[in-house]
């Protein structure tokens, strides 16, 4: 089974288009349940989601995720991406 054009463009625009090389999206079936499966690949630029009129950033380590204050995202960024 294939991801909805519509499920691509909603997660695009919350976090840029250009991102749609680095992200895959996957729905398979497993026993009687569709289980979504979204695959990233290290981006080249930092991904803020955006959330209404807000921004967020989400570090992701081993199987967790955890959003990222402001000062942490910026000093995570400058190592991450040297600038």
């Amino acid at each position: 089974m294939y991801p909805t054009r519509e499920q691509e463009v909603l997660l695009l625009d919350a976090c840029g288009k250009d991102l749609d090389p680095f992200i895959r999206i996957d729905i398979d079936s497993v026993g009687q349940h569709e289980v979504c499966r979204l695959e990233a690949r290290p981006a080249a630029r930092p991904v803020f989601v955006e959330s209404g009129n807000a921004q967020h950033f989400y570090l992701r380590t081993g199987n967790a995720t955890r959003e990222l204050m402001m000062a942490e995202a910026f000093d995570y960024c400058k190592t991450r991406w040297n600038g």
